[in-house]
């Protein structure tokens, strides 16, 4: 019998400082993890070990928002490297 599959994990790629405080940079986590940040302006942003990225605002647990360091409007191009 196969040994069950660890679970995907993300990593914190950024965030607001309190926030960073629970969950330092670099910190890994599973996919179904229950994150909850206090109220303010607080965010964590994800990277999934599969690919994509995703921001947890504050206000609650799961709570899905928009990364504060893009730009609505920002689009690929020439300068646009890392």
């Amino acid at each position: 019998m196969a040994a069950p599959a660890p679970p995907e994990s993300m990593f914190v790629i950024r965030g607001s400082p309190l926030a960073l405080r629970f969950y330092p940079q670099g910190s890994a986590v599973a996919v179904d993890s229950q994150i909850c940040l206090p109220d303010g302006d607080e965010y964590l942003t994800f990277q999934r070990a599969s690919g994509g990225t995703i921001t947890y605002g504050s206000g609650g647990c799961n709570q899905r928002a928009d990364d504060p360091t893009t730009a609505a409007d920002e689009s690929a191009g020439a300068g646009s490297g890392p």
